[in-house]
């Protein structure tokens, strides 16, 4: 199993013997499955409409907007409407201008 957080990858393996195994010593950080270690997840960007403003709290690599005919719009200044927002590849619908 394989599981993503952010951008360092964690590898969920049936026991710790995998540690030490060629090829499998390169990964970051191995966590055997079972285990009762609990990590605090980093949290996802946050976006919010103000009027025609749209805004992201939290950290991010990267945000696009598109308007509903597929457009590429800028995160400011938008005429009232229904708009897409990625970021980091999570995908929402936002109104904005209300």
């Amino acid at each position: 199993y394989i599981l993503w957080i952010g951008r360092k990858l964690n590898i969920l393996i049936p026991n710790s013997r995998y540690k030490e195994a060629e090829g499998w010593r390169n990964f970051a950080r191995i966590v055997p499955i079972g285990s009762t270690s609990v990590e605090e997840l980093p949290q996802a960007p946050q976006v919010s409409v103000n009027g025609g403003d749209i805004k992201i709290s939290g950290d991010y690599a990267s945000v696009e907007v598109y308007g509903i005919s597929g457009s590429r719009m800028p995160l400011t200044g938008l005429a009232p409407g229904v708009y897409i927002v990625r970021v980091d590849g999570r995908t929402l619908k936002v109104i904005a201008g209300r």
